[in-house]
C-alpha cells in the first residue's frame, strides 16, 4: 500500500496516526500541495477531486477520504472487546459514540480550521476563491469548537469517553493544524489543555 499525502496537512496526519496505532506501516509519497501537483494529471488519475491523503492498495485500487481509509485499515486489524487499542470501538455503542464525536469534530472544528487557512489567510497559490469575511467567521467558529470539547472533556478522559479513539486523532490533528495558524488552545480550556497533553505524548502523534 502506498499512502499519498501531503505531511503538513491534517487529514493525512488522521490517516498516519491511525496506522501508527494500529502497527501498519504504509509507503508514503508526498504530493506538493503548495506547488499545485494535487491538481496535475497524474494525481487527479489516482483521485479525481485531486485530494489528499488517497491510498493505493496492491491491487491498483484508490481510496481516498481519511474516515474511508481508516475503515480500511481497520478491517486489515479489526479491534475486539479485549483490545486495548479501538480507534473505532468494538461494541455497537461504542462505535457509534466515536462516529458520532469524530464527525462533530470533523464539521466543526476541522472544517472551521481549514475554512480559516483558505479564507482567512494566504491559503494555497491554487484557491481560486477567498473570502475574508467568512475566513475571519470560521476563526470565531474556531474557539466555539474548542469550548465545546473543553466542555466534553470535563467528564471524559477522552472526547468519545474513557479510552483514545478516531475523535481524539481528529481533534489532534485539527488543534495542531490551528497552531500553526497562530490559534492555540485558549488558557480557559483547562481540561483540553490536559487532553492535548496527554495525547500529544503518545508515540503516534509523531507519525
Amino acid at each position: 500500500m502506498k499512502l499519498y499525502e501531503y505531511n503538513a496537512f491534517a487529514n493525512p496526519r488522521r490517516v498516519r496516526i491511525f496506522a501508527a496505532e494500529k502497527g501498519i506501516q504504509l509507503k508514503r509519497e508526498q504530493v506538493d500541495v503548495l506547488a499545485g501537483e494535487h491538481l496535475q494529471t497524474e494525481h487527479l488519475q489516482r483521485n479525481p477531486y485531486g485530494a489528499v491523503p488517497t491510498l493505493e492498495l496492491d491491487d491498483g485500487t484508490y481510496i481516498s477520504e481519511s474516515a474511508a481509509i481508516c475503515r480500511y485499515l481497520e478491517g486489515l486489524k479489526p479491534a475486539n472487546v479485549n483490545s486495548e487499542n479501538k480507534l473505532l470501538g468494538s461494541t455497537p455503542k461504542e462505535q457509534v459514540l466515536i462516529e458520532m464525536w469524530d464527525r462533530r469534530v470533523e464539521n466543526g472544528l476541522l472544517s472551521a480550521v481549514a475554512s480559516f487557512f483558505h479564507h482567512g489567510t494566504e491559503g494555497l497559490a491554487t484557491d481560486k476563491y477567498r473570502n475574508n469575511e467568512w475566513g475571519q467567521h470560521n476563526k470565531t467558529q474556531i474557539a466555539t469548537e474548542m469550548k465545546r470539547l473543553d466542555e466534553q472533556l470535563r467528564d471524559n478522559n477522552y472526547i468519545a469517553g474513557n479510552t483514545f479513539s478516531m475523535a481524539d486523532i481528529t481533534a489532534l490533528c485539527a488543534i495542531d493544524f490551528a497552531a500553526l495558524l497562530n490559534i492555540p488552545i485558549s488558557d480557559e480550556h483547562s481540561a483540553l489543555q490536559g487532553w492535548y497533553g496527554l495525547v500529544s505524548s503518545r508515540a503516534s502523534a509523531a507519525a
